[in-house]
């Protein structure tokens, strides 16, 4: 890796994004086994493979014939005119005879809905790139077509990067880098590989402070954390490069900067300078990636929204502005979030885990991608060493569902309540134990009640003569009564009028708490007669009985909780802890996404606890890509928890990380007997750390 540095001394650049120049009109131009990407049984069961720069698609036929592959079915969107079909296509093993490229109507198989290009043979070889010129009508439900005319059974043949471009245009893709003096500017339309790409300019709009550029970089290191999975995993944090440089006049001045280091122009981590030291040779330099900037305490809203646009505005929160790119079905997932006073980087972490979302901030950009995704090349391992742990092992954890919503104008108070040893809620209104507010004659009272979710807003309260017990009410409302007080059950305590309490300077009014998962009610008695003092906020219910009045309704983020147990199969046997732990996060919001983070959190406590450590002689990833991707090594997987890069190769932690999905790769041609044969003999540890043998 030839590596340089860029140092921007404050003030750090900003620019002004223009409107597009160009488009890609293939949205998921990249290679995925996900929906865009479709094609029939006799391709056989593809395999994405990551151990080139592009992601491809392998297929081996299963028979004979003509085979579609289609992108994007009934949903291109493209104006009128001419352009440039284009995909990579490489045979493997056998020839493939009559194939084409072009776009067809929908999911039409009539002749006259397909456009395609002239007819092409691949035989074993290189990649080759394959371009159609055609004349498109503007429609919004083309589907982008790779025909494979016709090929031997187990041929294989590997497809990658399509495009759609005007004609003559050089493709471009939404996660282009481009170097840091560039004024091309390449972006998706909406989540990355998954909606249009494309080009733009950006402008300088201030003036940045001097840059240093370093190109005689004699050390360097690079260390990286994975997103943690699960929401009990508090490991994970910012990138941190450090680099040894010769040192020169006014070295010694750089820190405070902001650190790019770059390979071939193109920024790999960018993060700011700590104070650098000095040997009177070398400089020796460390900085933190941008994520390190979460690391404080702020003060965050409400939020209701979309998964990416939450992340941009945490960032934001520290001042950080940087270009998002997500996974497609990441960045318009919707999501709603409590507002918060807390440490950004906890909050971003336990969000991420919640929602099974790997966050990256490679480069000068913010990531957003699906977990194991990413594979290591495991041919270049080395220097193993191996470790255990079955001190965890619990035979249940626990998981708080938020059950959350999004509300306008919802009952709030009287407040729900949550049982934490049950498990259960009892829903906003009134109740028997619904307390009745008090103030004293010419004084003010302050009541802060907690409130089973997050607030944007509430409904001031207005004074009427009569509120039922179970009246929710159509807005914010109360009644007053005075005359003594309500305990001492006077026959004399009468309902004040609502204009008198008014006119008198009598109110009462509610704010959202600091930390909006409370209410601050105010009750102010003004001037009113002191004969009724003191003054509750409450209804005669007869007989000497009174209830609270107060109903007040807000807008927020509202809880329905409920805990849940999961068992993770340990016994007493091996298992003396019944409950491991109870998941208590509010990014926990549906029982889909309990079952989701239980099953990333369940094997931390049903099964021995594995980790490796080594090096990679070369992982075939970049920086930035490495912590997170997977690779399996004997009987199991492992996904890699840090890494760090150095000239010397990439040294790496990994733990067990196994899943149903590489369980059933392995035994899914098998019977229960022939698993049997293999493991009913051996411990419920044993398979622990080796749960994809065979024999």
């Amino acid at each position: 890796m030839a590596l340089s540095v860029r140092i921007q001394q404050p003030p750090l650049p900003r620019y002004a994004i223009s409107a597009p120049t160009l488009f890609n009109y293939l949205d998921t131009p990249h290679a995925t086994l996900r929906g865009p990407w479709a094609w029939p049984s006799l391709l056989g069961t593809p395999v994405l493979r990551t151990d080139e720069d592009e992601p491809y698609l392998r297929f081996t036929r299963t028979g004979t014939g003509a085979a579609g592959i289609t992108i994007n079915a009934a949903a291109l969107d493209i104006p009128a005119g001419s352009f440039d079909f284009r995909i990579w296509t490489r045979a493997v093993q056998g020839t493939q005879i009559g194939c084409a490229i072009g776009f067809r109507l929908g999911t039409s198989q009539a002749a006259g809905d397909q456009h395609l290009g002239a007819t092409f043979s691949a035989a074993p070889g290189a990649w080759v790139e394959r371009v159609a010129t055609l004349t498109v009508t503007a429609r919004t439900d083309w589907t982008f077509v790779l025909k494979l005319g016709d090929g031997p059974a187990g041929s294989v043949v590997d497809v990658k990067l399509g495009s759609i471009m005007p004609t003559g245009q050089a493709p471009i893709f939404g996660d282009t880098l481009e170097p840091l003096d560039s004024t091309d500017y390449y972006y998706w339309e909406g989540a990355s590989n998954g909606s249009k790409s494309i080009k733009a300019q950006r402008t300088l709009t201030n003036v940045p402070g001097p840059v240093y550029d370093v190109d005689n970089v004699t050390t360097y290191s690079i260390t990286e954390n994975a997103t943690p999975l699960s929401p009990v995993d508090t490991s994970g944090g910012a990138t941190t490069v450090s680099f040894g440089i010769q040192e020169f006049d006014g070295s010694l001045l750089l820190a405070g900067g902001e650190a790019t280091l770059l390979e071939d122009g193109r920024a790999i981590v960018q993060g700011r300078l700590d104070t650098p030291s000095s040997d009177g040779n070398t400089l020796s330099i460390t900085s933190m990636s941008i994520i390190s900037r979460l690391n404080v305490i702020r003060q965050v809203e409400p939020f209701a929204g979309s998964l990416d646009g939450y992340i941009q505005l945490l960032l934001a929160s520290v001042g950080v502005d940087r270009p998002i790119t997500s996974d497609i079905g990441i960045a318009e997932r919707p999501i709603v979030a409590h507002g918060f006073k807390d440490n950004v980087l906890t909050r971003v972490k336990e969000f991420c885990s919640s929602q099974g979302v790997e966050l990256s901030d490679k480069g000068d950009a913010v990531f957003l991608r699906q977990p194991r995704t990413r594979t290591v090349d495991v041919a270049s391992l080395g220097q193993l060493s191996t470790s255990s742990d079955a001190s965890q092992l619990a035979q249940s954890i626990q998981l708080v569902n938020y059950n959350s919503r999004y509300l306008e104008n919802a009952l709030i108070y009287p407040a729900a309540e949550y049982d934490d040893t049950s498990g259960t809620m009892t829903a906003a209104g009134w109740t028997f134990a619904a307390p009745i507010l008090v103030v004293d004659s010419g004084s003010v009272a302050t009541y802060e009640v907690p409130i089973i979710g997050s607030l944007v807003s509430v409904e001031q309260p207005v004074c009427v003569k009569e509120v039922g017990p179970f009246d929710g009410a159509a807005g914010s409302v109360y009644t007053v009564i005075g005359q003594g007080t309500v305990t001492d059950g006077a026959e004399s305590i009468e309902t004040l009028d609502p204009n008198e309490w008014t006119s008198r300077g009598g109110s009462v009014t509610v704010r959202v708490g600091d930390n909006y998962d409370t209410i601050v009610i105010t009750i102010t008695s003004g001037d009113n007669e002191r004969l009724y003092a003191p003054f509750a906020i409450a209804m005669n219910a007869g007989a000497g009985t009174y209830y609270s009045s107060l109903r007040v309704r807000g807008t927020g983020v509202i809880d329905f909780k409920e805990k849940l147990t999961y068992e993770t199969g340990s016994t007493d046997d091996n298992a003396t802890t019944v409950v491991a732990a109870t998941i208590d996060t509010p990014y926990v919001q549906s029982k889909e996404q309990a079952d989701r983070v239980a099953a990333e959190t369940v094997p931390i406590y049903s099964m021995l606890r594995v980790g490796l450590t080594g090096t990679f002689r070369n992982s075939q990833l970049e920086p930035g890509d490495i912590a997170g991707a997977r690779f399996r090594h004997g009987d199991a997987v492992y996904r890699v928890t840090s890494a760090a890069s150095s000239e010397g190769g990439v040294g790496f932690s990994a733990a067990a990380d196994t899943t149903t999905d590489d369980f059933d790769e392995v035994w899914s041609a098998q019977t229960f007997d022939d698993f049997d044969a293999v493991w009913q003999h051996r411990t419920f540890e044993q398979f622990g750390a080796a749960p994809l043998a065979t024999s």
